[in-house]
């Protein structure tokens, strides 16, 4: 026997909406004229180094947030790997 001969077709299975999924992200605060001048002083205590222990005197951010903060704070512009500003 042909296994193709005695193949039926089913009918099409019913599409099913699949549901949304919704990211919220949840962004720190912008950064105040007083968190800028407390992040200068506490960075140059710590002699630009331990940004663990700079962010644990920032409340709301992490280490990371406070490097990129001071570099965006002093420079006025930022390369990462990810974002890319220019500078004019």
């Amino acid at each position: 026997m042909d296994p193709e001969v005695n193949m039926v077709s089913s009918p099409p299975a019913p599409t099913v909406p699949r549901p949304r999924f919704v990211v919220r992200l949840k962004l720190p605060p912008a950064w105040t004229p007083e968190e800028d001048a407390l992040l200068q002083r506490l960075a140059k205590e710590n002699r630009f180094r331990r940004w663990s222990r700079i962010a644990r005197s920032m409340p709301l951010r992490s280490a990371r947030i406070c490097l990129d903060g001071y570099r965006i704070v002093t420079d006025g512009c930022y390369n990462s790997n990810v974002f890319y500003f220019v500078c004019s």
